[in-house]
C-alpha cells in the first residue's frame, strides 16, 4: 500500500546529508547557527515587534527572489548540453549515495534541489511565523519564533554562496569541487 502523504521530498534531502563533507556542513550549518546564536545574545533584547513584522515581510520578498535564481539556475544546469556540462556529467567526485559514485554534475543538481527545499521551507516558515505570533500562548516566545526564521534566512544565503561558488566553476570549467 503506498504512503498517504508524499514524502518522496526526503530522498534529495538524505542524499544531501549523505554527500556533505565537514567544511561544507559547517559552512551551510555551522556559519548560520553562529550568526542566528550573536544576534540573539547582541540584539534581541531590545526589538521591537514592528521591526520584526518589516524584517519578515523583507524576508519574505528575500526568500521569493532567491527561489526564482535557483529555480532558473537549475533549469540552465538541467536543459545546457555544453561541453561543460558533458564533463561534469563525466567527472566522478569520490562521494557516494547508497554505494553509487556521485558525479560532479549530480552532486551539483542535488544542492539545488536541497537548496530549494530550504527556500520552501523558509518561505513557509516565514508566512507561519505572522499566524504564530498571533497565538496567545506563543506571544511570550516572540523573539525565540522569530530567531528560527534568521536561521532559515541565514542558512538559506550560506548555501545560496556555496552553489553560486559552484556555478561558477561550471561557467569557468574549474571542476574541483
Amino acid at each position: 500500500m503506498p504512503p498517504l502523504l508524499y514524502i518522496e521530498f526526503i530522498h534529495p534531502v538524505r542524499d544531501y546529508f549523505a554527500t556533505i563533507r565537514l567544511s561544507e556542513f559547517l559552512f551551510d550549518w555551522v556559519a548560520p547557527l553562529v550568526i542566528t546564536i550573536l544576534l540573539y545574545v547582541m540584539a534581541f533584547d531590545n526589538i521591537q515587534p514592528e521591526t520584526v513584522y518589516s524584517i519578515n515581510g523583507y524576508s519574505i520578498n528575500l526568500l521569493a527572489i532567491l527561489v526564482g535564481f535557483s529555480i532558473t539556475s537549475l533549469t540552465i544546469l538541467t536543459a545546457n548540453s555544453s561541453k561543460n556540462i558533458e564533463d561534469l556529467k563525466a567527472h566522478r567526485t569520490g562521494r557516494r549515495i547508497r554505494g553509487q559514485p556521485v558525479t560532479l554534475y549530480r552532486l551539483i543538481v542535488l544542492n539545488f534541489i536541497f537548496l530549494l527545499i530550504m527556500e520552501f521551507l523558509a518561505l513557509l516558515y516565514s508566512f507561519g511565523f505572522l499566524f504564530l505570533i498571533q497565538i496567545n500562548q506563543l506571544k511570550a516566545s516572540f523573539n525565540e519564533i522569530f530567531i528560527v526564521s534568521i536561521f532559515f534566512i541565514s542558512h538559506v544565503v550560506f548555501l545560496n554562496i556555496r552553489n553560486i561558488t559552484n556555478f561558477y566553476f561550471i561557467v569557468t570549467r574549474e571542476t574541483e569541487i
